[in-house]
């Protein structure tokens, strides 16, 4: 049988043993699951680079979608720009005719009767043209409906 002193010498040494080769074994599986580790982490960097792309796409898509969308809405909007350009210069005419003093109005009326002359030139034009349009459209609808053929005298 062992002496208690060498048991307690030899304990000693298998603990310290046992500790070292778990320190020394959880080492191995550290070395060996790093480059785990590595490639676990660059997969989620690609995923979350694939996501972000993604999502910035989708992102760029929806502003050109806005884009086009306030395009339509400009559009159908420049025509009135004129008018309220129009309707500003008329309410500028009437201010300098209502503070104007009765010394210097000839030329204040004179600009707002070129303005008024300058409207009905466009009011006319505008007419004009509607004019030929509704001229333009009846002759290609005349042209394209089957009319009978001219009767024999």
């Amino acid at each position: 049988m062992a002496d208690v002193g060498e048991l307690g010498k030899w304990g000693g040494a298998l603990v310290a043993s046992g500790a070292l080769g778990w320190v020394g074994n959880a080492f191995v599986e550290w070395w060996k699951n790093r480059g785990v580790a590595a490639e676990a982490r660059t997969a989620a960097e690609v995923d979350l680079e694939q996501h972000r792309d993604g999502l910035t796409f989708q992102l760029l898509a929806a502003c050109r979608s806005e884009i086009a969308a306030l395009t339509t809405q400009i559009d159908r909007l420049r025509p009135m720009e004129a008018a309220f350009y129009d309707l500003q210069q008329a309410l500028e005419h009437m201010d300098a005719l209502l503070v104007t003093p009765a010394a210097d109005r000839a030329s204040v009326e004179r600009n707002a009767r070129a303005f008024l002359n300058r409207m009905r030139r466009n009011a006319e034009a505008r007419g004009t043209i509607t004019n030929e349009v509704q001229r333009a459209a009846s002759t290609a609808r005349l042209l394209t409906d089957d009319l009978p053929p001219p009767a024999a005298a």
